[in-house]
Parts: structure tokens; C-alpha cells; sequence
């Protein structure tokens, strides 16, 4: 690399970190590279001038203060490598994130440290949005009085349940993600996995789902449930959402219904004599099953 190369690649440097060197006997700021760039990007809002000589610590959040001077002893010591992340409060009383690194150093014949730091704050912010963003969507994925999984939608793997799902399912809500769907499932077709996965891919190609499917708890306990699948876009990322309810209650009502209707059929069907139903009203109508038709037309026979 060509020396004007490097000279290059510094400012560069430069420009990207502030960067100052401190006076480890007196704590005070003994140098700090200072550019039109470096001040726009930092908004520290605070000139060279303004703070070399100052107490490096002055600018610091007073409640970091502490972390921050351990941090930077334990960087100094090299027992820490990692950069640390601390508040800083600018010229304009704006509070600043900054994320900072330091090395021991000599400076013009005596101890130093040499520090190297960079506004963050634009991050931080973000962070703390998708934190509030996810504890809003968690609270409502919690909420809702029906099982919901998030499914990955080339391998069906279940990314997240919510708190219902577990209970539905009888699974502590931990060993409930990641679960197969086979786990989840009777197992026998139409109802295993091989149906599923082909049910997954088609709502994630757009073509939403709604079906029965015959569930299977922890415990082994057979239920119904109705799955709607429908593709959606969580964290920037395809996912497909699955919303379940249990109807296992309204199939055994249905199944009930047909087989008291199928009794009645059966009674109807091997009566000898007609049946007269009455309404409140007082209207009245009369069935006859086929034995007695059968008798009826024997007897005009006669």
C-alpha cells in the first residue's frame, strides 16, 4: 500500500470514529481529531477547543459514568475486548448514544489512552422500536382466544406459538416452538405431515386455507380443529401464519345430530303406524312410514 493510500485510509478513519487521546495521569482530553464531517455525523455539537484540556468524563450521562470508567479499565488492562456502549449529553442537551473502544498508548513520552468512538444513537433508537414493536405484537399474539403457529414457508418448521397454543396442545410454551407437525397431527392420512407441508406451500404462494384437521395434544388426546393458513410478512420475513380452534365441541354436536336423526329415520322408516306431530299452534301433520303404506295399499287390494 502506497503511503498516500494510507494517508487516505486514516482520514477515512478519522472521519468515521471520533478519536482522542487522554491523559490517564490528569483524566484530561488531550487530543481529538476534529473535521466538518466528524461533526455533523457525532452531533456532539462541541468544538475541539471546547474540549481539549476538559475532564474526558464531563460529557458522560451521570448515571454511566461509573460504567464507563470500569469499562475503559478493563479495555486498559485488556480484560475486555469488546467495545462498550454508554449516553453522553451534547451541547444542546440532547442525549447521545456512543459506542467506544480504548487502548493504552504513549503520547509525547507519557501514559495515554487512546479512544475511539462512534455515535450509535440512530441504532439505539431502532432497537428500542422493534423492541416496543415486538412487545406490542407479542401482546396481541398472546391475546387472541385462538392457537396461532408461524410456520417457515419452504420447510414448514414451526418458528413461534402463541401462549394458547400451548394450552391447547398441552406443551410448555418453551419446547412447544420448534416442535414437527407430524407431533401435532393423527398422524394418518389426510392428516399428516405430507398434506400439511403441501398445504403450508400453498398459502405461502398466496392461495389462503381453511380446513378441518384432526389434531393430536401431548398426551396423546385426538381433537378437531380448524386451521386457516394464510402467507404473511413478520420481521421483513415470509412467513405463513396459521390461526387454529379447537370445534372438536360443534363435531360432536354434528355427529350427535346425525345419529339422532339417523334413530329417528330408522324408527320412521320400520313404523306400522302413521305419526301425527303437533306444533304449539296447534297445526297438525301426519307421516307414515313405509310399512304402512306397504299395509294401506294391501288392504284398497282387498
Amino acid at each position: 500500500m502506497t503511503l498516500r493510500k494510507k494517508a487516505l485510509l486514516l482520514t477515512g478513519i478519522i472521519f468515521l470514529f471520533l478519536i482522542g487521546i487522554l491523559s490517564l495521569a490528569t483524566k484530561a482530553l488531550l487530543f481529538r481529531s476534529f473535521s466538518e464531517v466528524e461533526s455533523k455525523s457525532t452531533g456532539s455539537g462541541y468544538s475541539e477547543g471546547e474540549l481539549i484540556g476538559s475532564d474526558s468524563l464531563r460529557i458522560v450521562f451521570p448515571a454511566d459514568v461509573k460504567t464507563v470508567r470500569e469499562n475503559a479499565v478493563k479495555m486498559l488492562k485488556k480484560e475486555r475486548t469488546s467495545p462498550y456502549e454508554y449516553r453522553i449529553i451534547n451541547k444542546n442537551g440532547e442525549i447521545r448514544w456512543i459506542m467506544e473502544t480504548v487502548a493504552s498508548i504513549t503520547y509525547r513520552g507519557k501514559r495515554a489512552a487512546l479512544g475511539s468512538f462512534m455515535d450509535i444513537t440512530e441504532r439505539r433508537l431502532m432497537e428500542e422500536a422493534l423492541k416496543t414493536s415486538e412487545a406490542s405484537y407479542r401482546a396481541i399474539f398472546n391475546a387472541v382466544n385462538d392457537a396461532i403457529f408461524v410456520h417457515d414457508p419452504e420447510t414448514g418448521d414451526i418458528l413461534d406459538v402463541n401462549e394458547k397454543m400451548a394450552e391447547m396442545y398441552g406443551y410448555a410454551l418453551e419446547d412447544a416452538r420448534g416442535l414437527k407437525i407430524e407431533a401435532l397431527s393423527k398422524g394418518e392420512p389426510p392428516y399428516d405431515r405430507e398434506n400439511a407441508l403441501r398445504l403450508i406451500k400453498e398459502a405461502a404462494q398466496g392461495t389462503p386455507r381453511l380446513f378441518e384437521w384432526a389434531a393430536r395434544a401431548k398426551d396423546g388426546r385426538r381433537f378437531w380443529v380448524e386451521v386457516n393458513l394464510k402467507r404473511a410478512f413478520i420481521g421483513g420475513r415470509e412467513r405463513v401464519l396459521a390461526v387454529v380452534r379447537d370445534i372438536t365441541a360443534r363435531k360432536n354436536a354434528e355427529k350427535a345430530l346425525k345419529e339422532s336423526e339417523q334413530k329417528y329415520r330408522t324408527i320412521f322408516e320400520d313404523a306400522l303406524n302413521p305419526f301425527s306431530f303437533w306444533t304449539k299452534t296447534g297445526a297438525a301433520w301426519t307421516q307414515t312410514g313405509p310399512a304402512w303404506s306397504f299395509w294401506s295399499a294391501r288392504k284398497k287390494n282387498c
